[in-house]
């Protein structure tokens, strides 16, 4: 059974809040896109992909991500999401962000990040 693109959000969450990249690059097509104002040329495929994210557990050892709002229909999830921890230098942060995700047999196609970087730390 394919999962939809709500239990695709709902796994990526906790494989995030699991610091799993394996789960999460599981979750993403081969030829998967990422946006975030960070990469605003976009991020291309499981690889480049996994590297962000990697970078972001490096950057942000305790974060831990959390559903506000999840709304999803046969391809698409908006998801209205709330992050906590601290970063590397031990800042303390809570942050709110939206992702937006298009989902193709059970896997991210893409996703875009909207968060205003000026609220992230480091």
């Amino acid at each position: 059974m394919t999962r939809t693109p709500r239990q695709v959000v709902e796994e990526l969450v906790d494989a995030y809040n699991a610091k799993s990249l394996e789960r999460l690059r599981a979750l993403y097509r081969p030829e998967a896109r990422f946006w975030d104002p960070f990469h605003r040329a976009g991020v291309v495929g499981q690889d480049a992909i996994e590297h962000v994210l990697d970078g972001l557990f490096q950057r942000y050892p305790d974060e831990q991500m959390s559903i506000v709002t999840l709304v999803a229909d046969s391809t698409h999830a908006v998801a209205e999401l709330r992050s906590t921890g601290h970063s590397a230098d031990g800042r303390a942060f809570d942050l709110d962000f939206t992702e937006v995700y298009e989902v193709e047999d059970g896997r991210i196609v893409s996703c875009r990040v909207y968060i205003d970087p000026r609220a992230v730390p480091g």
